[in-house]
């Protein structure tokens, strides 16, 4: 073996043309066919970096080993690779770094290494490449089409502890490496090796007193980290462009210091400027913090993750339409496992980095792929080298916006165009959730059209999608009047808008029930079709304001299937006529019949020919009123029914109206905001009156209500309809051992606290057809200690030994104890007697604050979602140390438990305080109401007033009542508004809003939420180790 040669560095002039395939500038001449990936720089006698990964590539031929001259302060970590193949992980501080001896000197090697550890921690100086004499150095190979990735980050970016597992020690060089971050792995996804990492532990967006900001000068646009203040060379951002750039901060932001959501949202966007300023045709992809998936629903985490996605609405606002926001997961749906993909349930470990990167490929490589398709070939979530041919456009044809006329070429069909959001960010639940979304805006999602209930469903696609899908894919809710709906589901139309033709799947249908005639309404005005396209693809197809996006939808579009088959219904000829309902009639009086008319129920014969969604029954309807098999009629107003499949809706409720019976019957109807309408007497009102009990129902039958008129004593019965389940059924006993707890509905089971999920605490079943199916399970376990139900079908069958101590917030779950049922003791008056609600400072337009305007902390209330204003008062009513509520137009209710001392000036908002009555003293049955009724209206805790009839009304335990109609009747109901609008609103959804349930057991409001709440130490914040700061 010859003498070793070291090629030392000696300055030469730099060109633009080597810094790109060097990626460095001043880079030493016998170091310029080295390839340096990262922000290397020279400092007259060799290359320079702090930021990561500090990678430097070399080739060479004729040479039996390879070192590297490298110095450093510290004895960081490098983690090498030879030819392809393993990498090894080695300590250095000075001197010759020996990476590989026993080489064949005659064959071509490839020696790859790069610095483990974080910026902060100091600056490695690369002097010379150490090959035997006589070795030759070649030319670096960088591929044409390799994507530019940049990584710009805190801890979590940087590699923090990396290396530890569940319950480990904080950070060491040891422990911390880059190289098992989300970011390589994300690399590695998209066949790149051209990526950076601008990261620092405990690096913030808003100054908390600690470090350095990132937007500051002294960092992301700085060459190197420095601690002496100012920058000592700014980075030339003209040697090297990202085309992707991943901004992963805010944890630090929130875990140490307190900023207002406008302060954190302001600052984020400057950043976001900054960054564009830069990298001028970059995609930015915005992370919200993984932090808020395990912070149990905590108010800051929720406040920082819709402060990033408000900003980024922001410049989307602006035209940008490469910025976007990625959610990373929720507490009700964490992308990690809280308990064991992270060492300190903050930082996660390398199989915690790997998960993340494997679900960031799925919503980020759609993306990269659209706007780069040179540099991400293959199909999937990974990218491949090879250049990808570019897409042809979305237009195969060319084709203009329909003419005013509204007229379509050969081949295309007219529909009405409109939109509506199927994640509205006036949900408080929802990832894009906005606290500071301005409450004049169009909020009619959340007020009119259930959208925080029904966030991420879709009539055709089965469970709750997540609001990244929604956002990445083209989503159409399509409707026919021509009674067809069934065979357009999951077709792909192609629709011609606004100049422009794009294709999306059809998702959903629209429901007129929902809106009182909306759809045959809108789909009347162009031939009976309605296209209605979901928020993310009007944005992203056609620009337009993010919260109004009648901006550009409006009128007529073209519209053609484009994987028409035989099953497809072919567009109907001629206009469509107009609907026979369009507004909402007024309630009919009552009349001194013996009992209400029955509405139209399906007929048992197998032969109906019904559609999916197909109109069985309603005031003034005279077609066939039978539904197929595996249908029921839902009775969705008073002029509308429709056929509804038993797979979409309560399984309880479809087989009792689907069930045979010699005499259709009218289903049992689901509680409304007013009180059931009864017959009037033909004598006069009872002197003495009956108790009126209702005798339970199980959820595996359908209860058929008769009232008896209140002339004679009154009593209220209830008959059921055999069914028949391939389950066992679970019997009344069994299913009163069943527990709700916090409601129930909307709530996943957990351990001994919010995040504690593991899967060994229950074993899980999935396609299980009823919540009664699910409740069998346990009552079939002998260790079962409770059951988590989802309307999808998915059934946890909790055994753990502590059984279920905690829960989380998730829409569409259901949490339930098994064992002996608690009896709790209300101490709240519930009564209509009194002015229990006071308006402060006037009420109406104003938000409510403690001790002054400005004192407005998150432990003084806490937040749910209401329907209704009254609705949030029933809230407020059942929680024993409530003082009063703050309730908006959007639908968000606070209950408070500190005394209201102050508001606030808030359009759409108002602020009440709360004052409990005093005890009531009725007994259960007694009159509490009526016509010429001069007595006490109120009733005892845990009783409502419930209005038999014009003459009388009487005190009737929530227990024994729908407890949403018990709560929801306790103060005076607004009239019926009539929703005829342009938004659809789909037809399956229909059935769960009208169901309260028949079950028995999830007795809360659809939509009511109450976030846990976290108290958190200093421990779960993002910590720097370098120098001992915080």
């Amino acid at each position: 073996m010859g003498a070793a040669r070291v090629y030392l560095s000696a300055l030469v002039a730099w060109s633009l043309a080597a810094a790109a395939v060097a990626g460095a500038a001043g880079v030493a001449a016998d170091l310029s066919k080295v390839r340096l990936i990262g922000r290397w720089f020279s400092d007259g006698a060799a290359a320079r970096h702090a930021w990561g990964p500090g990678v430097f590539v070399v080739r060479f031929r004729g040479s039996t080993s390879v070192g590297a001259q490298l110095t450093s302060g510290h004895e960081f970590y490098h983690v090498c690779q030879v030819d392809g193949g393993p990498e090894t992980r080695v300590a250095h501080k000075t001197g010759t770094l020996t990476i590989a001896t026993g080489l064949t000197a005659g064959e071509e090697h490839t020696v790859r290494c790069g610095r483990s550890n974080e910026a902060s921690y100091g600056e490695t100086a690369l002097s010379g490449i150490v090959l035997d004499d006589g070795a030759e150095v070649l030319d670096p190979v960088v591929p044409a089409y390799e994507l530019h990735y940049e990584a710009i980050g805190d801890s979590i970016t940087a590699g923090y502890a990396v290396m530890e597992g569940p319950g480990g020690g904080g950070a060491t060089l040891a422990n911390s490496d880059v190289f098992q971050t989300y970011e390589r792995y994300l690399a590695d996804g998209w066949a790149t090796s051209e990526w950076h990492a601008v990261a620092r532990s405990g690096i913030s967006v808003t100054d908390y007193g600690g470090e350095v900001v990132m937007p500051d000068s002294q960092r992301w646009s700085c060459s190197t980290f420095s601690w002496n203040g100012a920058c000592p060379q700014a980075w030339d951002f003209g040697v090297w462009q990202a085309d992707v750039v991943t901004i992963n901060l805010g944890t630090n932001d929130y875990a140490f210091g307190k900023p207002t959501p406008a302060q954190f949202q302001a600052a984020y966007s400057s950043f976001i400027s900054q960054v564009r300023s830069k990298y001028p045709n970059a995609l930015i992809a915005c992370l919200a913090p993984l932090i808020w998936s395990c912070s149990g629903g905590a108010a800051k985490w929720k406040g920082a993750v819709s402060s990033i996605e408000g900003a980024v609405l922001e410049l989307q606002q602006r035209g940008d339409e490469k910025v976007r926001f990625y959610a990373t997961g929720s507490p009700s749906a964490p992308w990690l496992a809280c308990d064991k993909d992270y060492s300190d349930y903050t930082h996660p470990t390398t199989q915690g980095n790997q998960k993340f990167a494997e679900r960031l490929l799925q919503v980020l490589t759609p993306d990269i792929r659209h706007f780069f398709p040179e540099k991400c070939g293959g199909e999937g979530v990974q990218c491949t080298q090879a250049p990808a041919p570019t897409p042809a456009p979305l237009t195969t044809t060319p084709a203009p916006a329909p003419a005013p006329s509204g007229s379509c070429g050969a081949g295309w069909t007219q529909a009405r165009w409109t939109s509506y959001m199927s994640y509205a960010p006036c949900c408080p639940d929802n990832p894009n959730y906005n606290p500071n979304y301005d409450p004049a805006a169009d909020t009619q999602e959340c007020d009119l059209y259930n959208a925080c209930l029904w966030s991420g469903y879709f009539s055709y696609v089965s469970g709750k999608q997540s609001f990244d899908w929604v956002q990445s894919h083209s989503l159409v809710a399509f409707f026919s009047a021509h009674g067809d709906n069934e065979g357009y589901a999951n077709k792909q139309i192609r629709v011609q808008a606004a100049g422009k033709t794009i294709d999306a799947q059809i998702v959903d249908t629209c429901g007129d029930s929902d809106c009182d005639g909306c759809c045959s309404k809108n789909a009347a005005e162009y031939g009976g079709y309605l296209v209605d396209m979901e928020h993310w693809t009007v944005l992203n197809n056609f620009g337009g304001s993010p919260n109004v996006l009648n901006d550009v939808v409006n009128g007529p579009v073209c519209w053609q299937i484009v994987d028409q088959g035989s099953e497809t219904p072919a567009p109907a000829p001629g206009p469509m006529p107009a609907p026979a309902t369009t507004t909402v009639a007024p309630s009919p009086q009552p009349s001194p019949q013996p009992s209400p008319q029955p509405s139209p129920q399906p007929s048992p014969s197998p032969a109906c020919a019904k559609a999916k969604y197909a109109q069985c029954g309603g005031s003034g309807f005279t077609g066939d009123t039978c539904c197929p098999s595996g249908m029921w009629c839902s009775a969705g107003n008073e002029w509308w029914s429709q056929c509804e499949p038993c797979a979409e809706t309560w399984d309880a409720s479809c087989s009792a109206t689907a069930a045979p019976s010699p005499t259709p019957t009218a289903p049992t109807p689901a509680p409304t905001t007013q009180p059931p309408t009864m017959q009037p007497p033909t004598t006069q009102p009872p002197t003495t009156p009956a108790p009126v009990t209702t005798a339970p129902a199980t959820t595996t039958t359908a209860a058929t209500t008769t009232l008896a008129p209140v002339a004679t004593p009154r009593t209220m019965t209830t008959t059921t309809a055999a069914t028949t389940m391939s389950a066992p059924t679970t019997t009344e006993s069994e299913r009163d051992s069943f527990e709700t707890i916090d409601g129930g509905e909307g709530r996943v089971c957990r351990g001994s606290n919010s995040g504690d999920n593991s899967a060994s605490y229950y074993d899980v079943s999935f396609s299980v057809p009823t919540l009664d199916a699910c409740k069998t399970k346990c009552v079939s376990s002998p260790s079962c200690k409770g059951i988590e139900y989802a309307q999808s079908g998915r059934c946890e069958v909790w055994t753990r030994d502590g059984g279920i101590q905690a829960i989380a917030s998730a829409s569409g779950y259901l949490c339930l104890r098994y064992g002996t049922p608690t009896t709790t003791t209300t101490t709240t008056t519930y009564q209509l007697g009194g002015a229990e609600f006071q308006p402060v400072d006037g009420g109406e337009g104003r938000a409510c604050r403690g001790s002054n305007a400005g004192d407005n902390s998150a432990s003084y209330y806490s937040v749910s979602v209401m329907a209704t204003f009254d609705d949030c008062k029933s809230r407020c009513v059942k929680e024993a140390s409530c003082k009063g509520i703050e309730y908006s137009s959007a639908g968000r209710c606070e209950v408070w438990i500190r005394d209201i001392q102050a508001t606030a000036p808030l359009s759409g908002y108002s602020c009440f305080s709360f004052t409990a009555s005093a005890a009531c003293a009725k007994a259960k049955y007694e009159r509490c109401g009526g016509s010429d009724f001069m007595g006490d209206t109120c009733c005892p805790s845990g009783m409502w007033c419930m209005a038999g009839n014009e003459w009388w009304s009487q005190c009737e335990p929530c227990a024994e009542t729908w407890d949403a109609s018990c709560s929801a009747a306790l103060m005076e109901k607004p009239a019926p508004v009539s929703i005829v609008h342009r938004r659809v609103v789909r037809a399956r959804k229909h059935a769960f809003l009208s169901l309260l349930h028949t079950s028995g057991v999830l007795t809360r409001v659809p939509g009511e939420h109450q976030p846990l709440r976290r108290v958190e130490s200093e421990a779960d914040g993002d910590r720097v180790t370098a120098r001992g700061e915080l």
